[in-house]
């Protein structure tokens, strides 16, 4: 967001330049509406002097009043009020036509950009790097792709509507110059203090006041996921009152806010009229004292000015609100110039297609860490046979699950380089080897859906192949007894469903692409000893034909694995079967021992 606490009205440029069709069609439209506005003055200043001068009185017709008077003249009706009348209802279908045809098309190009700046926050997320998302509040995240568009979208319909406006004034002012200089420099005066009065108004208070809406709404967003994500840990620990005393505070600023906000949008609209009527009479009074003789003579005039003070209010209205409103919101627009603008850092895919893993996984002096944090692995050397179990364990912060994220390319290694069959992965196309790659997270993402949704998770559906992988991850027993089977929908995030059932489907999901890699990272961690039985069943059974990689959390499920890789602070410190380590390794007769040494409480 803009910190230096001044409006950049540029930033609004930035989202229309992209449409130069809708801002030529927008300009064409409300020029040709302020010059119908403009006319629609100028003939009623010639109905009126037509009602009300004698017909000696000649008029300048250099004047733009002279060139209507021109155009009544070629109208074939002899009597001129009934000519001016009729051209003066024209003009008026003419005009509100033309601003209809306006509202309508500078709708449609708010609607347009509104839409299309979504889908840009949305795909400028879906395509960032994992990194990304650990450096911003959800919730902060949701507002900028959700909510602020919309309201930007407004404030674009706002500034065309606030061009329209202007635009209508200074045609008005043109034709009142043309009929009396002094008499408009009254008008224009008036117009110059409420436009300074409004300028402050929007400058000075309403658009601090949008930086601390906009603050307090991201905010609200960020409780509110934390509160729906957190729900049951929320509720065990007994915090219902911190989230609720947090989120009601942010409330109470955002529609304190708000409210003095619309406080302060209201006060040009309930100045202005006084001010008008006030000058009005004024000058009624000044014409009548200074020459009472010619007053009636000035009728005519006093009359056009009279409804083009009728005219200025609303507008004069309009434009000092929408200003408001406009600087009141521009804080928001800048949030998205800043997010849309900056240079989000992403994955550089690679150009080679592969269509299958051959031979071995290698990881040749990997070196990585995570920003603002010492290194997290360095010069790691090992390798991942085709067709073996490879098991990788130790202590928190060892880097297990930074191996399999580099893996699986969510972040990029500082150097060194990981190999598949001899081709380096940075080079390799991530969907193509992704594609032989299943995995399986110790916390399972299950989303709003029916089970087999949830296990086909977006690929070509194959209804045979769902109870396929069902049956082998163990799941298809207790899909059985759901209320319409493979058609349930589990709830959000799954919650319907035990831990235990979540990562069967997590299960089933890794191999329903039929993959060569299945990488498990601690699996069964959270689980409970049945549900972990169960798991670890279905694991054994969908590993057979499947290369392996598998973070343990705890190493009675890496006794059988052909490979077991130990690490200590990023690096691998051994490596071996489970009997080779448990004598000659140091850490990992360590971990093996302390793990032998948990006793399993008794309840009775």
């Amino acid at each position: 967001m803009n910190k230096n606490n001044k409006p950049k009205i540029s930033t609004l440029l930035y989202f229309v330049k992209p449409y130069p069709k809708y801002i030529a069609g927008m300009f064409l439209l409300i020029m040709a509406s302020a010059v119908f506005e403009g006319a629609n003055v100028a003939v009623l200043f010639g109905l009126l002097t037509a009602v009300l001068t004698p017909a000696s009185a000649s008029v300048d017709a250099t004047a733009l009043p002279g060139v209507f008077y021109r155009v009544i003249d070629m109208i074939p009706i002899g009597n001129k009020i009934i000519a001016v009348s009729c051209l003066m209802i024209l003009i008026t279908i003419i005009k509100n036509a033309l601003v209809f045809l306006r509202q309508i098309f500078t709708y449609k190009a708010g609607y347009r950009i509104w839409y299309d700046v979504q889908k840009k926050m949305f795909e400028k997320y879906i395509n960032a790097d994992y990194q990304y998302f650990l450096d911003h509040k959800q919730g902060e995240m949701i507002f900028r792709a959700y909510s602020a568009p919309s309201t930007m979208g407004g404030v674009l319909q706002y500034a065309g509507e606030a061009f329209a406006l202007v635009a209508q004034l200074v045609a008005v002012g043109v034709i009142l110059v043309s009929i009396s200089v002094q008499t408009s420099l009254v008008v224009f005066l008036f117009g110059g203090v409420f436009y300074m009065s409004t300028n402050f108004i929007a400058k000075k208070i309403s658009y601090n006041l949008g930086r601390k809406r906009t603050e307090a709404c991201e905010t609200q967003n960020m409780l509110l996921a934390e509160l729906i994500g957190g729900i049951k840990q929320i509720k065990v620990f007994l915090s219902e009152k911190r989230w609720s005393r947090e989120y009601v505070k942010a409330m109470k600023d955002y529609f304190h806010l708000a409210m003095k906000d619309r406080v302060w949008h209201e006060v040009p609209l309930n100045t202005v009229e006084i001010f008008a009527i006030v000058m009005l009479c004024g000058m009624i009074v000044v014409f009548k004292s200074l020459n009472p003789g010619a007053f009636l003579g000035q009728l005519s005039l006093l009359g056009t000015f009279a409804y083009a003070f009728y005219r200025f209010m609303p507008s004069l209205k309009k434009i000092g609100s929408l200003r408001i409103g406009i600087l009141g919101n521009l804080p928001i627009v800048e949030v998205l110039h800043a997010v849309v603008s900056e240079e989000t850092r992403k994955i550089q895919d690679g150009a080679r297609e592969i269509d299958s893993f051959k031979d071995k996984v290698v990881f040749e002096n990997v070196n990585f860490t995570y920003p603002n944090r010492i290194k997290t692995i360095e010069n790691m050397n090992f390798e991942i046979e085709k067709g073996k179990v490879t098991a990788i364990v130790g202590g928190s912060g060892a880097g297990k699950s930074t191996i399999i994220n580099l893996l699986l390319r969510i972040f990029q290694l500082d150097n060194g380089a990981i190999k598949i069959d001899g081709i380096n992965l940075d080079e390799i196309k991530l969907s193509s080897w992704l594609k032989n790659v299943g995995y399986v997270s110790q916390e399972t993402f299950i989303f709003n859906d029916t089970i087999e949704n949830n296990i086909v998770f977006g690929r070509p559906f194959d209804a045979g192949r769902v109870r396929e992988v069902a049956r082998l991850s163990n799941a298809h027993e207790f899909i059985e007894t759901q209320p319409n089977r493979y058609e349930t929908v589990v709830g959000e995030r799954g919650l319907k469903l035990s831990g235990g059932q979540r990562q069967r489907l997590a299960i089933a999901r890794a191999i329903y692409g039929n993959p060569q890699i299945l990488i498990l990272d601690e699996a069964t961690s959270a689980l409970d000893n049945v549900s972990e039985a169960k798991v670890r069943e279905a694991i054994k059974r969908v590993s057979s034909g499947h290369t392996v990689i598998l973070i343990a959390h705890r190493l009675s499920t890496v006794l059988h694995a052909d490979k077991i890789l130990v690490l200590d602070h990023g690096k691998v410190v051994g490596q071996g079967k489970h009997e080779e380590l448990k004598k000659g390794n140091e850490i990992y007769a360590r971990l093996y021992g302390k793990e032998e040494s948990v006793v399993e409480p008794v309840i009775g």
